[in-house]
């Protein structure tokens, strides 16, 4: 049988090693956004944050049961009164993270925020009144953390919030990918079930490694994938598309031939005069869907500029290069044709190969395709 000192040291390195790394998880996320961190990796942040204070509050109650006295009885009230008041507050950010990642919709965000608070004081309140009803635990003589009546009912009720989560994610999982879709989900299955044994055998340490497993998992899958995309159109951004063009250009010293194609959205200035700025931002996003159609596993679809994206292709011939804008042609045609939108795409296009010597470096060569583009742009209008 394992002493109480031998579980306490475990629990006590188990945590510490959690903290450790939750620290390193959050510190690379904000230094990976080279700036003022995202609403996403804000929220990200804040699930670290609060999963770090759960594993401080639970490591509280833990070391201050048995304390001898009035003093360590008032100890272990407060820190279990602590532990569950905030019990569910990484529950509540994990949904306002899920429902960003699923709509990126900031005003809906801030819509979700009076329902959160509502839910999350429903718990809240059950914890303060504890202390004075016994309700979710009480002391015992010995200064121990006892369950109360209640107990059941508050694990009860997280159950059912993390569930109706859960149920959320697989309802929208058509708007995002798997691998966003699969690190989504990797938060409510292993709580719950790390939940559940934990409520069946107390002292197990068991929901916060999971969670702290879970921002592991989000910070590779989510996290990272988001510092390399352009939020609103779910194209590379900039610079992806840097790194990528160095990376291929590299290649093409050794004779790993490539081109690319920039296009830009013809009078997108006058779709936001006349519908607005959220017709306008749709159809950026409608854009980049028209363009990611086109394009292979191996091909990059970049936003460049505000209206101007980047197809990186890795091709050889101007043959292939120019079929690929023809079917660009073609898409266009299509989603004008079917898409019942109050606006009409149209593209200018410059496209070329990577000349090794014309172009010396990737801003060279997209100096070179971009006068093309404005050439293509400038035949078109007369």
């Amino acid at each position: 049988m394992i002493s109480m000192d031998m579980e306490t040291a475990l629990k006590l390195e188990i945590d510490v090693l959690c903290l450790c790394i939750i620290a390193i998880v959050a510190h690379g996320e904000y230094g990976r956004q080279g700036g003022a961190p995202t609403t996403g990796t804000r929220l990200f942040l804040s699930m670290a944050a609060a999963t770090a204070l759960m594993i401080v509050l639970d490591l509280a109650a833990w070391l201050v049961g048995g304390l001898p006295g009035p003093a360590g009885r008032a100890a272990v009230y407060a820190a279990n009164t602590a532990y569950f008041l905030f019990h569910l507050l990484p529950l509540v950010v994990f949904f306002l993270y899920a429902d960003y990642q699923l709509k990126g919709d900031l005003r809906r965000l801030y819509r979700l925020r009076l329902p959160m608070a509502f839910l999350y004081g429903v718990g809240a309140t059950a914890a303060l009144v504890t202390p004075f009803t016994g309700f979710i635990f009480s002391v015992n003589a010995a200064n121990h953390y006892v369950r109360g009546p209640g107990f059941n009912w508050f694990a009860g009720y997280a159950f059912l919030l993390c569930v109706a989560v859960f149920f959320f994610i697989l309802s929208q999982r058509r708007l995002v990918s798997r691998r966003v879709l699969m690190a989504l989900v990797s938060y409510p299955v292993p709580v719950v079930a790390a939940a559940a044994l934990q409520n069946l055998f107390y002292g197990l340490v068991l929901i916060w490694p999971a969670m702290t497993l879970f921002l592991v998992i989000s910070s590779y899958n989510i996290q990272r994938a988001q510092a390399s995309t352009d939020h609103l159109t779910g194209a590379a951004n900039r610079r992806s598309l840097d790194e990528d063009l160095e990376e291929r250009i590299a290649a093409a010293r050794k004779g790993h031939r490539f081109g690319a194609i920039l296009v830009d959205l013809d009078d997108f200035k006058s779709i936001n005069d006349r519908l607005g700025h959220e017709l306008g931002d749709r159809a950026l996003e409608d854009a980049a869907s028209v363009l990611k159609g086109l394009v292979r596993t191996d091909d990059l679809v970049a936003r460049y500029g505000g209206d101007e994206f980047v197809i990186v292709l890795g091709l050889g011939d101007e043959g292939r290069l120019a079929d690929v804008v023809a079917r660009l042609r073609r898409a266009v045609t299509a989603f004008n044709e079917g898409s019942g939108r109050p606006y009409r795409l149209s593209f200018s296009v410059g496209a070329g190969l990577f000349d090794a010597a014309a172009d010396r470096d990737g801003r060279g060569f997209l100096s070179r395709i971009d006068a093309l583009m404005y050439a293509d742009k400038a035949a078109r209008k007369a």
